[in-house]
Formats: C-alpha cells, structure tokens, sequence
C-alpha cells in the first residue's frame, strides 16, 4: 500500500510559504480505504516481476522524515523516532555502498548524509526547545544544551549500532520466496526488518552512553521528556481543588515528588537526571501554586461581581508556607 500510494503524491518543494507543484502530471486524489484489493494485488505483482529499480527514491525519504521533531503531543514516541532514523540511515547507507561507486556512491552518500543531519538536527533542536526549555523555566541553567548534544550523540551512536549490526550479521529481511525480492529496494521495509532484528542489542545501549560523549542517554531523555509532559499539563490546566486546605496540597506534592523519585530508580536513569528533576521540582510547586492563585484571582473578581457567592468560594491566596511545612513534613 506503503508503494502503490507513492504513486499519486505531488512532487514539488515549497518557496518560503507558498507550495511549487513541479509534476507534470494532474494533481489525483486517492484514499487508501477505496483501493480495492484486486487493485492492490495487480500492484503488487507488477512489483514482484519488475522490482522498485535502482534509483533511492530520496523524496521519499525526505517526506518520511518531515514529522521528526519531538513536542509534549508525541513525546512517548522519541525513543521509536531515534531508532527510526538511525535505521533508516544504516540501511541507505549500506544500499549505497553496495549499489554505487566512485562519483556515484559518493553523490549519493553526500545526499544521504545531507537528510540525516537535517533531520537529526530537527529532533534535537525541538527537543531541547520544548522538553529542555521546560526544565530551564524551572531554574536548571543548561538543561536545554545539554539535552540538544545528548540528542545528537544518542541517533549518532545508534545509527553506528545499525551499521555495525549490519555489518557484522548482514540484513535478514524476512523474504520468503522470490515474489517478495522488490522488498529489498524498499529501505522503509529493510529499516523495520533491522530494528526486529537488532532490537535487543539496541535496547541495551539506549542505557549505555558513550563516555564524555552525552550528558544523558537514550533511557534518561525518554523519561524526561515524559515527565515534562506530566509538568507542563498540571501547569497548564492545575486539577487542583483550591477548596482543600494548603495542607493537603503539600502533602499530594509529597506523594508526588516521592513517586518520581521511585519512577527515576525503576526505570534506571541517571544519578544526573534524577539530581536534575528534583532540582526542578520546587520551581515547578511554586509555578504550580501561581497557576492557583490565577484561578482565585478569578474567584475573587467573582465575588466582587456577586457578594452573595463570596461565603461559597475561595478567594484567598494559597498559604505557600503551610504548603511548604506539610510538603517538607510528608517527605
């Protein structure tokens, strides 16, 4: 399906905002529910008797990776994304080689070093601004940086795992008979067949950075970019109810601060990471209780409007020192 819809994309590039159309062939609009299977199977037999061809279709490529930056929506994804690209590399990467040489192979290897980079790029910029920016709101000076280099030195190392891997055990793509030989000009399909393949090996090294190459591995990023999405969501829209006592509320920062701290031990991230998280975590109460003192403010413009109400809703501040007793007392 992945192939048949290749054949009615639009080819063209964008000039600043505006969209340049360069197909010479009219514009066809196909949803992948109404291909019949009879459609598709006649597809995939002129697949298995003529193949993809040589040529690495790099707008392909380039459309496969133009979703590749990482955000509080997706962030449970980073860790498939790293793998993804670094896969993608590994196996271009080896068509080249094998495919081409001379002036051949080394245009097509500049091309492919050109997207990796892009896109490696793109990942580690968006994580440092988002997940990296959250935690320097939080008063770790730094953090973004030093989450931006992690995220480079992570693809990096696994793209030279997939390479390696390759290298050493060859590509096993699953291909059963020879209806299926197309398969190997189809690097979207050798990538997934790699990431099975050494999925083990790569699951070890996400926990093992190279030493004074990253500040944090692959483990610790994923686990700090959900927790920054946990953050952001209570800071953004607090579930709070301000009508309980001040105390409470520090007691559920306890539980809350005593449950990352068991989450960080389970899931086996950095001594670094954790020191940096709980360094957050006061900065992120006081943000916290701000986001609270907004929602009295409103009760308080409330009451001012109908004094009849004031006697049923909370118009006082939050009492961070009680906030802070009960918190300190609970840990």
């Amino acid at each position: 399906m992945n192939q048949y819809m290749k054949q009615f994309r639009i080819e063209g590039y964008f000039d600043g905002e505006t969209f340049v159309n360069t197909s010479s062939e009219p514009v066809r609009l196909v949803v992948k529910d109404e291909v019949s299977q009879e459609e598709l199977e006649a597809f995939r037999q002129e697949l298995a008797e003529k193949g993809l061809g040589d040529e690495i279709d790099w707008q392909g490529v380039r459309s496969d990776f133009v979703q590749m930056g990482a955000n509080f929506g997706n962030i449970e994804r980073f860790s498939q994304k790293v793998d993804y690209l670094a896969s993608r590399y590994a196996v271009l990467k080896d068509r080249i080689q094998q495919q081409y040489t001379g002036s051949q192979q080394e245009a097509e290897l500049q091309t492919l070093e050109q997207i990796y980079a892009k896109t490696k790029n793109e990942l580690a910029d968006s994580y440092a601004k988002n997940i990296g920016g959250l935690y320097e709101s939080l008063g770790q000076a730094g953090a973004a940086e030093d989450m931006r280099s992690s995220v480079l030195a992570l693809v990096d190392q696994k793209a030279d795992a997939y390479t390696a891997h390759i290298e050493q055990n060859g590509l096993d793509a699953g291909i059963t008979g020879p209806d299926q030989e197309w398969l190997k000009q189809d690097d979207g399909y050798m990538a997934a067949q790699l990431r099975q393949s050494a999925s083990a090996l790569l699951a070890e090294q996400n926990t093992q950075s190279e030493s004074g190459q990253a500040v944090y591995d692959g483990n610790d990023l994923a686990f700090a970019g959900v927790f920054a999405k946990k953050l952001a969501k209570q800071l953004e829209d607090p579930a709070w109810n301000v009508n309980q006592s001040d105390e409470a509320l520090g007691r559920e920062l306890a539980s809350q601060y005593k449950a990352l701290k068991a989450d960080a031990g389970k899931a086996g991230v950095s001594e670094k990471l954790t020191n940096m998280l709980t360094g957050a975590f006061p900065p992120f109460m006081d943000r916290l209780m701000d986001s609270l003192d907004a929602s009295i403010e409103g009760n308080r413009q409330w009451a001012a409007e109908k004094p009849w109400i004031s006697g049923m809703i909370r118009t006082s501040a939050i009492d961070r020192q009680s906030v802070y007793q009960a918190f300190y007392g609970a840990l």
